[in-house]
């Protein structure tokens, strides 16, 4: 295993899977119902000029962190964390509503 996930993993299984488009679409939505994650998306993402482009680079950040190298999600990883510092956008507790959003998606 060179990356974080196997390929006989459960992340891998439900990330291969068609369906996770489906999902993460509604974790964006799910997302959304956080005041302060939109405050951020509005002030800071172009999802209204780009949607299908914001949405497909999500999917790539998720793709990178479940089946590419450790050193490759890492270092997107970092660049991620950086960005989000940042703009300020770095509260634990927004980060994990976040995440836990896409957890309960999929």
């Amino acid at each position: 295993m060179s990356g974080f996930f196997a390929s006989h993993s459960v992340t891998w299984r439900i990330h291969s899977d068609p369906s996770m488009l489906i999902g993460g679409i509604r974790a964006l939505l799910e997302q959304a119902l956080h005041p302060g994650a939109m405050s951020g998306v509005a002030a800071h993402s172009n999802f209204r000029e780009d949607a299908w482009g914001r949405l497909q680079r999500t999917g790539d950040y998720v793709g990178t962190l479940t089946f590419s190298t450790k050193s490759d999600a890492e270092k997107l990883a970092a660049r991620v964390r950086t960005i989000h510092s940042k703009l300020k956008l770095d509260d634990p507790h927004l980060l994990l509503w976040v995440h836990m959003a896409m957890v309960d998606a999929n």
